[in-house]
C-alpha cells in the first residue's frame, strides 16, 4: 500500500511540475513585447510629434490597430514610402505584426505621428501611449522624450523632421 501511495504521489507531482513548465513555456512565447520607446524633444512651437520603439511579436500573427495619447489631438501609425525621387511619409491605417516577429519603429520608417500637440515635448518628461491591437490586449506605455535620437554605438543618431 506505501509504495502505491508514493508512486501516485510521484506522478502527481511530475505531472504538477509538467503543466507548470508547459505554462511558463506558453507565457513567455506569447504576447507582443514593447521596448525601447522614445520621442524626440520638439520647440514649444511644435504643432507635432513622432514616437519610435521596437515591437516584438512573441505569439501568434496580430495587427496593430490604433495608436493614442492625450497630448495630441491624433496620433497615427506611418510609414514611409518611395513617390517618384522622393521618400514621402504616409499614414497606415493599421500594421500587420506577423508571427514571431520584430516590427521597428525608428526613423526613416514606420513610426507614430502625433498631431495637434496639446503640450511641449520637453526633454526629461514622459507622456502615455496606448497601442490597441487585433488580438492582444490593448497596451499602455510610457514615451520618454530626450533631446536626441538614442543610438546603439553611443554616438548620435538620426534626427527625424517632420
Amino acid at each position: 500500500m506505501m509504495p502505491s501511495r508514493l508512486m501516485t504521489l510521484m506522478m502527481l507531482g511530475l505531472c504538477i511540475g509538467v503543466s507548470t513548465a508547459i505554462a511558463m513555456a506558453a507565457e513567455s512565447e506569447t504576447g507582443i513585447q514593447i521596448s525601447k520607446v522614445w520621442s524626440r524633444a520638439m520647440p514649444a512651437t511644435a504643432t507635432t510629434g513622432v514616437v519610435y520603439f521596437q515591437l516584438d511579436n512573441h505569439g501568434a500573427a496580430d495587427q496593430l490597430l490604433a495608436v493614442s495619447t492625450p497630448i495630441a489631438e491624433t496620433a497615427e501609425i506611418h510609414t514611409h514610402v518611395q513617390h517618384k525621387d522622393m521618400l514621402r511619409m504616409q499614414a497606415i491605417t493599421s500594421l500587420e505584426l506577423p508571427a514571431h516577429a520584430q516590427v521597428l519603429f525608428e526613423p526613416g520608417s514606420y513610426h507614430v505621428m502625433l498631431n495637434g500637440l496639446k503640450q511641449s515635448l520637453t526633454a526629461g518628461s514622459q507622456f502615455p501611449l496606448s497601442l490597441k491591437f487585433a488580438h492582444t490586449p490593448e497596451q499602455q506605455i510610457s514615451v520618454p522624450i530626450l533631446e536626441q535620437a538614442p543610438s546603439l554605438s553611443g554616438a548620435p543618431g538620426a534626427l527625424h523632421n517632420h
